[in-house]
């Protein structure tokens, strides 16, 4: 099954609300990238990493809906507020949950 998502189709295991399996955490505006939830993070879910050449390039870091884990550890660490869990992300920033996600489909 392939489900249509924000004007694109994506594989099997989506949920209807278009968003991906397991999904817990999501990086919103705001991102600094300072790192600190990528040292957090004890499932090395969240992306790039700061030796990462791509890092420089990217406006923010992204969270791996297949591999979160779900513990929250990044959320506090986070300057900005920026984490949150995928039911708190306002319908103004529901584009970060795609692209959290599209970073890992790459």
């Amino acid at each position: 099954m392939r489900v249509t998502c924000a004007l694109r189709t994506v594989s099997a295991g989506w949920q209807e609300d278009c968003t991906p399996p397991g999904m817990a955490y999501v990086i919103t505006e705001g991102c600094t990238k300072d790192f600190l939830c990528v040292e957090a993070c004890p499932a090395d879910c969240i992306a790039p990493r700061q030796d990462d050449p791509k890092a420089e390039e990217l406006d923010q870091l992204f969270v791996d809906p297949d591999n979160c884990i779900d513990c929250g550890a990044c959320v506090p660490v986070c300057p900005t507020s920026s984490i949150m869990p995928l039911e708190d992300v306002p319908a103004d920033m529901q584009a970060y949950v795609d692209k959290n996600a599209a970073y890992f489909r790459n």
